[in-house]
Order: C-alpha cells, then sequence, then structure tokens
C-alpha cells in the first residue's frame, strides 16, 4: 500500500517524504482543531466534543465546580471563573452536557453515583415556552442520562463548565 501511495506520489512530482510529511502535518492539524473527548490541553482544559450548538469543539474543566449550586448561582460561578488562561467558562447547553455525559468516561471526573443531588448537572437551556413552563432549566443525571427540569432552579447539585 505504501508503495503504489509513494507511487501515485511521484507521478504528481512530490518525493515521498513530502508526501508523508504533508498528511502528517494534516493530522496533526485535524487532531489540533478537533482533539479527541478526554484530550488534555496545555492550558488545563479537556477537550468535551464537538458542540452540538456550534458544530465546533469544546471544552471543558478537568473536574467538577466544588460543592452544589442553584442554577442561578452555576450560571454566576463559571462567568466568574478565570482558569487556564481562559474567562469566557459558561454553564452547558442541554445538547452539549448531554455531549458531557456521552463522553463522560473518556473525559473523567464527573460524579456518577447515583445520589439524589451530586449527580445531577445543570444545563443553561430552559424549558420550552410551548409547555407552559417558560423558565425552567433543564438538568441530566450522569448516572444514567435521564434528563428532566427543575421548577425553581433552586436546587443545589453539580456543575461542570464548558468553553
Amino acid at each position: 500500500m505504501m508503495k503504489a501511495l509513494a507511487r501515485i506520489a511521484s507521478v504528481f512530482g512530490l518525493a515521498a517524504a513530502s508526501f508523508w510529511g504533508g498528511i502528517a502535518f494534516e493530522q496533526a492539524v485535524a487532531a489540533r482543531n478537533n482533539p479527541a473527548p478526554g484530550h488534555r490541553r496545555t492550558d488545563g482544559s479537556v477537550a468535551a466534543g464537538l458542540s452540538p450548538e456550534t458544530r465546533k469543539p469544546f471544552f471543558t474543566t478537568p473536574a467538577d465546580a466544588p460543592g452544589l449550586y442553584s442554577w442561578n448561582s452555576a450560571n454566576s460561578y463559571c462567568e466568574a471563573l478565570e482558569t487556564g488562561g481562559h474567562r469566557d467558562w459558561r454553564v452547558p447547553a442541554k445538547s452539549e452536557l448531554n455531549e458531557l455525559f456521552n463522553n463522560r468516561v473518556a473525559i473523567g471526573g464527573f460524579n456518577a453515583s447515583g445520589s439524589y443531588d451530586a449527580s445531577w448537572y445543570w444545563s443553561s437551556t430552559l424549558f420550552a415556552r410551548e409547555a407552559g413552563l417558560d423558565g425552567h432549566p433543564y438538568l441530566q443525571r450522569f448516572h444514567d442520562g435521564w434528563t428532566d427540569f427543575d421548577n425553581s432552579g433552586a436546587r443545589e447539585i453539580s456543575l461542570r463548565c464548558v468553553r
């Protein structure tokens, strides 16, 4: 296979080394621009996957925020967070929270104990207006992936910030 590709490269006037170097370069750029979930970056953040909201890579903190948070305090915490040289942290959207759940093993550090409050995580997404419950945030349980919404946003649960 490699001989065949080298032959193709030579037909187009490329040296085999530059051909293979070009492939390696393209793969390195792709890996940098779209790192695999769980990849630890030099700034301390962790690749979380592709955001379903933006279709771009998004990143999370390497561990949960300390303690449990109401929805308002969760948003305040992420907005004020400065770590790894970044100040653009936020509570994940519902679809991003689900991406965190799907990649939880690679990312690590989530509370999936099954305890009622600690294994639930906040999203920034509010329940649909059409349901007559506008203003109630979604949350997801990392024990089994179940999603729900909170009637008051006052419940204190876990938090993982993203950017």
